[in-house]
């Protein structure tokens, strides 16, 4: 199906560039990046992990090179 959107210039260009680096046509790159924010759309509605993982050691507790300011800044993009 067509239809036109109004994009804003600066946007179209940085697609028109990850396009040209990628090998592959506007199209085909602004078809993926719709399917991939469906689908992480989809998958906060469902209560799916948001691909942070936190690091345990041995499975007894959080690694012991964690540091607790870079879950804060990962998790909620908070920094101290």
């Amino acid at each position: 199906m067509k239809t036109t959107i109004d994009l804003p210039d600066p946007l179209v260009r940085r697609v028109r560039a990850a396009a040209r680096e990628r090998g592959v046509t506007m199209r085909e790159l602004m078809i993926d990046g719709l399917y991939s924010e469906l689908e992480r759309w989809e998958q906060r509605e469902q209560g799916a992990p948001s691909g942070l993982v936190f690091r345990s050691f041995g499975g007894d507790g959080l690694d012991p090179e964690l540091d607790p300011a870079e879950v804060i800044e990962l998790s909620y993009g908070l920094s101290r």
